[in-house]
């Protein structure tokens, strides 16, 4: 009987671990909650955040984003920026073309899921 029940908890264990092994997708610039340093013209890159993304019948997705204030001087410093909390905005929702927006180039720096207000701003 004892054997019985080590076995089974250990079956539980196992399964309840099978989700670790579940590769996760990585982030990409339609992914809802993404933070985006695009680089500027003049060197240094402005951060965006996408709030949602609404795919088209053609071959291009709608991107709404919100721009942050400020330019960051660097990738990393991008990225500090984005986990760093509250940002401060400089252009609340924008609809982009997602290919248009690419076609400057850009790199995915953080991700978490949008707040409450955040979610607000796309309803």
């Amino acid at each position: 009987m004892l054997l019985r029940r080590v076995f089974l908890g250990f079956g539980l264990l196992l399964l309840g671990c099978s989700a670790d092994s579940v590769d996760e997708r990585e982030p990409t610039l339609d992914t809802i909650g993404v933070f985006v340093a695009r680089s500027e013209p003049g060197g240094g890159y402005k951060l965006h955040r996408v709030l949602y993304a609404l795919r088209l019948q053609t071959d291009d997705t709608s991107l709404f984003i919100t721009t942050y204030s400020g330019i960051a001087r660097t990738l990393d410093d991008a990225r500090a920026r984005a986990r760093s909390g509250p940002l401060p905005v400089d252009v609340d929702v924008q609809v982009v073309s997602q290919r248009q927006f690419a076609s400057v180039p850009y790199e995915i720096v953080w991700f978490r899921s949008l707040t409450p207000d955040e979610r607000k701003r796309v309803q």
